[in-house]
């Protein structure tokens, strides 16, 4: 048996810490995790290293409807704060594969926008809009309706998926959400991730992933860790507790990518 070496892929490890922190002792959490990478439906799941301070117990990860995979942790409490860390590897792949769900009528739901430009081919819309758009995070352009949306042309990531989407579904294409992270920097560097949302458009036989704010998916490196029909179903974390009022959040990421050799052996 001989070997033979591929050229060497690119990979990214990826360590996220979410914290919440409780006005009051809150106890009988249920946190439901969306953070492992999505996975073909033809493969196991995605190894992942998780811990929480207080400690939990996580329970067995499930794949829920949309193909995401969903890790539970139960805290009996009471907490002032919970800590969770999640950190995996993951190859660089523009063109990752989405689990091979057929689409569900819930994929062309429209938000009862009327496009205008439904007419145009949509790669063309796509371009019109990304092309006006004007990116902003601010608070005040987060809760917009689509039609505050569609004249201001401004707003964050998600703000511009759901007008792609409604773009896409309006020509009667099925289109989902995505949701995940977006790493920037050459090979070997560590430089900012961010949480980021972009689309999936259904081309007859599997999902394609495109980002309304990109021209094209090169030099992209995207981490795909949840997939939806509805925004708010590819949250990054979701749950519930008891006792506390009021809850702030926290997350933050970090990325560091790296390329490493693999070995195939092979019969001659």
């Amino acid at each position: 048996m001989t070997s033979e070496t591929r050229r060497p892929a690119e990979r990214a490890q990826l360590t996220l810490d979410l914290a919440y922190a409780f006005d009051q002792p809150a106890h009988d959490l249920d946190i439901e995790l969306r953070v492992r990478p999505l996975r073909a439906t033809d493969t196991g799941l995605p190894s992942i290293r998780l811990a929480s301070e207080p400690e939990g117990r996580f329970d067995p990860p499930v794949v829920n409807g949309n193909g995401g995979v969903v890790d539970r942790l139960r805290l009996a409490g009471p907490a002032l704060r919970l800590r969770l860390n999640a950190s995996f590897d993951h190859p660089v792949d523009p063109d990752a594969a989405l689990p091979a769900l057929a689409p569900t009528p819930a994929d062309l739901v429209l938000e009862g926008l009327l496009d205008p430009t439904r007419s145009t081919p949509w790669p063309q819309a796509l371009a019109d809009l990304r092309q006006s758009w004007r990116y902003s995070d601010e608070p005040r352009y987060q809760r917009q309706a689509l039609q505050e949306i569609a004249q201001r042309r401004v707003g964050s990531c998600e703000a511009i998926a759901r007008l792609a989407i409604e773009i896409i579904r309006a020509r009667n294409i099925p289109a989902r959400f995505v949701g995940g992270y977006r790493l920037a920097g050459p090979s070997g560097d560590t430089r900012p991730v961010r949480r980021h949302a972009w689309i999936a458009i259904w081309e007859g036989s599997q999902w394609r992933m495109l980002d309304p704010l990109a021209p094209s998916a090169a030099g992209q490196c995207l981490i795909p860790t949840a997939f939806a029909s509805r925004l708010p179903e590819i949250a990054t974390i979701q749950g519930s507790f008891k006792g506390a009022g009021t809850a702030r959040l926290t997350v933050s990421a970090h990325a560091q990518r790296y390329r490493a050799s693999v070995e195939r052996g092979h019969s001659p």
